[in-house]
């Protein structure tokens, strides 16, 4: 009798274990105006740059150059030079509109004075290491057929501070969205690593029609661009990098391609 007192519950735990789990209550999908920031935020940044991405094609841009007269190797430099330009418009004045929409306050832009005690420390370090990794990438084949993105075989001095400009002007509306329009917003609804986390993934997706190399770099770069605005407490210094990523990436090409010569 003792046996089968002890027994008799551990045969009702085994088949209780087999018996069908309760359904799980289904996700609330509620709508609260809590929400509108961060869901608006998300939306807008997306719609910014498949707009940008599939509006501005540089092909499409050369062949309206072409059919306008604009003969090469000018119509192909022309299209990479409207496409940055239009980009930097488009994606800058559409964070703009989106922040004002959402009522988000402008000291939450990120466009305040830099933290100058430790800014001058990223943008050395910053520059080193950038410096350092696009020498070594930039004699990888596909880095050279992607860079520099203006194809002629002789670019002037002039042509290529054009170039320069004309990517200083992209990347401002650029770093804009993804800083100003994401990052510090997020970080005052989400916290700074939730908000770090998803604007590195978001940089990294908005890479995948580049080099490999530079897709996959493309993640941690922007949780370090991330973090370095958000210890600068503005994201001028990240575009400052940026800016100067761009413009050594499109020289080092240059130099390292035997049929091109730049700022000559």
């Amino acid at each position: 009798m003792e046996l089968f007192l002890r027994v008799r519950p551990a045969l009702l735990a085994s088949k209780a274990s087999h018996l069908p789990m309760p359904p799980s209550p289904s996700p609330d999908l509620e709508w609260s105006a809590e929400f509108l920031p961060s869901v608006g935020l998300l939306l807008a940044a997306t719609g910014l740059f498949l707009g940008f991405h599939f509006g501005a094609d540089a092909r499409k841009l050369r062949l309206w150059l072409r059919q306008r007269g604009i003969r090469e190797p000018a119509a192909q430099a022309g299209g990479v030079l409207l496409r940055r330009l239009s980009g930097g418009l488009f994606l800058g004045l559409g964070s703009i509109l989106t922040l004002a929409l959402l009522e988000v306050p402008v000291s939450q832009w990120g466009i305040q004075e830099p933290v100058w005690s430790v800014t001058g420390y990223w943008l050395a370090g910053m520059s080193l290491g950038v410096a350092g990794l696009l020498f070594f990438n930039s004699k990888q084949p596909a880095f050279l057929r992607q860079y520099p993105e203006i194809r002629a075989s002789r670019v002037t001095r002039a042509g290529a501070w054009c170039s320069a400009g004309a990517w200083a002007f992209y990347l401002l509306g650029y770093e804009f969205m993804f800083r100003g329009l994401l990052l510090f917003p997020l970080v005052e609804i989400w916290g700074s690593w939730p908000a770090v986390t998803v604007g590195a993934c978001l940089y990294a997706l908005a890479h995948l029609h580049k080099a490999p190399s530079e897709c996959l770099a493309s993640l941690p770069m922007g949780i370090l661009l991330a973090a370095m605005s958000l210890s600068c407490g503005t994201w001028w210094p990240a575009f400052a990098v940026h800016v100067f990523m761009a413009v050594l990436s499109e020289r080092l090409a240059a130099w390292r391609h035997p049929r091109i010569r730049w700022g000559t």
